[in-house]
């Protein structure tokens, strides 16, 4: 591999990312991270960058779309060398340790346009090289503070915007019903109900998300994240004193809808 391995790999639970391509991460040494189903916060790094890109290919392509493969090209490369706010460096410099060289750089004799006849032997080529190297590491580490920061300041600032929304964890046993967020993106399913079950909590994972089972016991396959589940309370099942509901509000659904395979 040209860029070298990764110490870890993330990727969500669409279908095209298992089969041979699970095979392989699975053989390679770093960890293969799948983030919970239906969950694109799971992945906030990644999808924070699809809007623009989307939004620009529209704008060169049209609406029909029809030179989208001509274009795509063009709008990855230009994203990957323009600066995020989030690290202050292009995704290019921090691969490659510089910025990327355009052409009009080239022609204007830019300090970006290196010189290569002064390169006369092997050690110089080296020396220019490992500069370089050493540059790219140093802009990786001030990078990544930058992100650590980043996620920080964006951490504390749902919490502070979302406090009220803020529960104590759920605990095994729980009854629950499970958001099915799929529906949002289907036409046909305007009034279909949304929230589905009751299940019951299994457990809660590591990175917050729960597992959960259907009330005979058999586990569900895919994670459900923690704002995709809400206490169930049976009808006739709670009365007035049961924390958590002191006017004795009864809630229930209907189970209409099934929930989609991870």
């Amino acid at each position: 591999m040209r860029y070298g391995l990764a110490r870890s790999y993330s990727t969500d639970g669409g279908s095209e990312f298992g089969g041979a391509l699970a095979d392989m991460l699975r053989a390679l040494p770093g960890k293969h991270r799948v983030s919970t189903p239906y969950y694109p916060e799971g992945q906030g790094m990644v999808e924070r960058g699809h809007g623009p890109l989307k939004a620009a290919l529209v704008k060169l392509a049209g609406e029909s779309g029809k030179n989208c493969r001509k274009f795509l090209p063009l709008v990855l490369f230009a994203d990957r060398i323009s600066t995020k706010r989030t690290t202050g460096y292009s995704p290019y410099e921090l691969v490659f340790g510089q910025r990327a060289a355009l052409p009009i750089d080239l022609d204007i004799e830019s300090f970006l346009g290196v010189d290569w006849e002064e390169v006369r032997d092997t050690t110089d080529l080296l020396i220019a090289r490992s500069k370089q190297l050493e540059r790219s590491e140093e802009a990786r580490a001030i990078a990544y503070e930058r992100a650590m920061k980043s996620r920080e300041e964006s951490i504390r600032y749902w919490q502070d915007r979302h406090s009220a929304r803020l529960r104590d964890p759920l605990v095994p046993g729980d009854l629950v019903l499970a958001y099915n967020r799929s529906l949002e993106v289907q036409w046909g399913q305007l009034f279909a109900h949304k929230w589905n079950g009751p299940y019951r909590v299994i457990r809660q994972v590591s990175g917050g998300s729960y597992v959960l089972a259907e009330l005979n016991g058999t586990e569900l396959k895919r994670r459900f994240a923690a704002d995709q589940v809400k206490k169930y309370f049976p009808r006739g099942g709670i009365g007035d004193s049961k924390p958590g509901n002191p006017r004795g509000q009864l809630y229930s659904i209907h189970p209409l809808t099934a929930l989609p395979p991870a």
